[in-house]
């Protein structure tokens, strides 16, 4: 791929001067001119003469490079600093849902629902300039009308040359009419992104949401019920209560939540009053954390054979992730809490310490409360905030607020590094496998940051880039180029000395 680094060329102009001297000009002049000439040639060769050879000081002794103990700063200094990168705009007419990379460049799928249940395809030599390419599907039935002829496609995987994703259909109770409530999900596959088919392999599963998940391990998880956290700084359930807009739209979701809203307006106004109404108050909050760490979610990992069965947990407050070295699935979930002393409530729920689910296989769980906050620097308020970043050797890498934080399977913790100015309220640095370790690869506020950590130690580097307004989420990295998204428009940044 054509590196873009941008080069500074300076180009030097020599000019002439070609006024004919005048004829009536004396001689002697001319003789001066010439003498000076020579003279002016000779000292420049008797200066060359006496210049000490390369690697010698001019009294004869051999010059040495000079040496420091000085440790090289953190970031550049002023004279060394390199210019900022570059963001390009990607112009396309949805967000870049993901991207894999393909034999010349890379292919990536828009966030669109797809029209005949064709992939919104796009695809890119450099990964900066991108085009919209027609994809066509071979299907073995054409007039499938029980599914819809939309369909959203997410999961795009590049495997053993070719390219598979995942098409995700609604159900319908009849041709065109009713829907079922439920959705179809099914693979394509295809050699080069054009020509795509239904994958033989991957036996169909129906579900009742479908909503992609890509783990720091770069396994694919498939969230089919239920609330499972994504990779974002998710708002705790009171919160989400204390900003709803109370007026009714019509949509069932608002229905649901409007009793939840009457409840707790109506207890918050009249508190003050009497006991009886404290109480309510008191068992509304309560009931409402119940209901937070209780919610039954429920995943399946979409790997090369298909898809698994159906893992399943309660109150996650974590996304699940892949343990590649031992096959292992954890996640961090919510504490169960006891009922205030001060608040009787009827059929309280079984309380449970903040701690971590680890699965061996779908229905095969174990809860594993956290061991030692105590000592550890780190208490319940901060992990409320935690995001699941992705495995660290044997363990569960996840971010707070202010801090990377390793929780191993039996319930230890460990901070691990300071994430120094990014804030996971704005959004959560993407993670990439690799050998021994994982990448994080951060976006914003005109700095790029790439965090390398192992089971050992954590490094960041950093790099100014030009004009970065706000947050931009990472879609995709590799060595040469980082896509991202924001609100406004896609953008692509060529990595400095990029092959």
């Amino acid at each position: 791929m054509s590196d873009r680094i941008t080069s500074i060329q300076i180009e030097h102009e020599t000019t002439s001067e070609n006024d004919e001297t005048p004829r009536r000009k004396s001689k002697n002049r001319g003789r001066a001119l010439l003498a000076g000439a020579v003279a002016l040639a000779t000292i420049v060769i008797a200066i060359f003469a006496l210049r000490p050879d390369a690697g010698e000081a001019a009294d004869g002794n051999v010059r040495e490079a000079p040496t420091t103990t000085t440790e090289p700063p953190a970031t550049p200094s002023t004279t060394e600093a390199q210019p900022p990168l570059v963001a390009v705009a990607i112009e396309l007419e949805s967000a870049i849902r993901g991207v894999v990379q393909a034999e010349i460049g890379y292919l990536g799928v828009l966030d669109t629902a797809g029209p005949r249940a064709l992939p919104p395809i796009v695809r890119s030599v450099d990964g900066l300039a991108w085009n919209s390419i027609e994809a066509e599907v071979i299907e073995g039935d054409d007039l499938d009308l029980v599914r819809s002829r939309f369909a959203v496609f997410l999961g795009l995987r590049a495997t053993s040359g070719e390219f598979t994703i995942l098409r995700v259909r609604e159900s319908f109770a009849e041709p065109g009419r009713t829907s079922t409530g439920f959705f179809v999900v099914d693979r394509l596959v295809s050699s080069d992104g054009l020509l795509w088919e239904p994958d033989a392999t991957f036996e169909e599963v129906v579900v009742r949401q479908s909503i992609s998940l890509t783990t720091g391990s770069g396994a694919l998880l498939l969230n089919t019920f239920g609330p499972i956290p994504t990779t974002s700084a998710i708002p705790s359930f009171r919160e989400a209560i204390s900003n709803l807009d109370c007026s009714p739209r019509g949509s069932s979701l608002d229905l649901l939540f409007l009793e939840n809203c009457g409840g707790g307006s109506s207890s918050a106004g009249d508190a003050a009053n009497d006991a009886p109404n404290q109480q309510a108050a008191c068992a509304f909050d309560y009931f409402n954390d119940v209901e937070a760490a209780t919610s039954l979610a429920e995943f399946r990992i979409i790997d090369d054979d298909g898809a698994s069965g159906t893992f399943s947990a309660t109150g996650l407050l974590t996304s699940p992730q892949v343990i590649p070295e031992s096959g292992l699935i954890a996640a961090l979930a919510r504490p169960i809490p006891a009922p205030p002393l001060d608040c009787p409530v009827a059929s309280p729920v079984e309380d449970r310490p903040l701690g971590i689910h680890v699965w061996s296989g779908p229905g095969e769980s174990t809860y594993v409360p956290l061991a030692n906050l105590a000592s550890s620097g780190i208490d319940d308020s901060e992990l409320a905030t935690a995001v699941a970043i992705g495995p660290s050797g044997e363990a569960l890498l996840i971010a707070t607020v202010d801090n990377l934080v390793r929780v191993e399977l039996d319930g230890t913790v460990e901070l691990l590094a300071d994430l120094g100015p990014i804030n996971l309220v704005d959004g959560v640095p993407a993670a990439l496998p690799v050998a021994n370790g994982i990448n994080l690869v951060d976006v914003r506020d005109g700095v790029l940051r790439r965090w390398t950590i192992t089971d050992s130690d954590a490094t960041v580097v950093e790099e100014p880039v030009f004009e970065q307004a706000g947050f931009e989420k990472v879609i995709y990295a590799d060595d040469n180029v980082i896509v991202t998204f924001s609100p406004n428009t896609d953008r692509a940044i060529r990595i400095r000395g990029a092959s």
